[in-house]
């Protein structure tokens, strides 16, 4: 109790807690303390979301079409959660950007395209692509693609969702940071109510004593 004295002013001389007043400021500082806090930890900007292979789970779409048969496209393959991408040297994650709606890949299992070959589907040509990088030129492909693909690999397209540890991270984050505020506001709080208010009743009570004392003597 000393340290909270000397940390928010609180004096020792007053009877407050007779006060009912004084138990609605002790409501309202934790009330209004738990809604600093929550409002605070509601603006943490989120972080950056830096996709890596350690951070991600991944489903490649040649793993992907050979899960299924018959025909596979990328589109299809787009409506699973997580971001389109490839995999830097680094082990990072680029997203790649959303092409033009004409933009595709198509992939039949079991394979069936030769490498250099023009495949014509529904119209639209596209190139056959290696299933992993550097694939043998005889061997036959499951995915061909259009221009905006065609220096891709079907193993090095991949759908990447970020692991639970991010949120995690963005959690703890808001955790602390409502903590800390709603101590610095419940800090604020009471040295204001020990120091500034608390002073004006003093006083008010004090002439009330002085008052009563010239009137009745006691």
């Amino acid at each position: 109790m000393a340290l909270w004295a000397v940390v928010v002013g609180e004096g020792a001389d007053l009877p407050l807690h007779r006060k009912w007043w004084h138990y609605v400021v002790i409501a309202a500082s934790v009330l209004t303390s738990v809604a600093v806090a929550l409002a605070f930890a509601a603006r943490v900007p989120a972080v950056p979301r830096v996709l890596t292979v350690e951070n991600t789970y991944s489903l490649t779409l040649l793993h992907f079409a050979l899960g299924r048969s018959g025909r596979t496209s990328l589109t299809e393959f787009r409506q699973l959660e997580g971001a389109l991408g490839e995999l830097t040297p680094s082990g990072a994650v680029r997203v790649l950007p959303e092409p033009a709606a004409a933009e595709n890949v198509v992939c039949e299992t079991p394979a069936r395209f030769m490498a250099h070959e023009d495949v014509i589907l529904d119209g639209v040509r596209y190139l056959p692509i290696d299933d992993v990088p550097h694939q043998a030129g005889g061997e036959l492909r499951h995915c061909a693609a259009t221009t905006f693909y065609e220096r891709e690999s079907a193993d090095g397209l991949a759908v990447f969702l970020p692991s639970a540890e991010f949120d995690r991270r963005q959690a703890a984050r808001r955790v602390i940071v409502g903590v800390v505020t709603a101590a610095m506001w419940f800090l604020l709080y009471w040295n204001f109510y020990y120091r500034a208010i608390i002073p004006i009743y003093a006083r008010h009570r004090a002439k009330q004593y002085r008052r009563h004392h010239e009137q009745y003597g006691w």
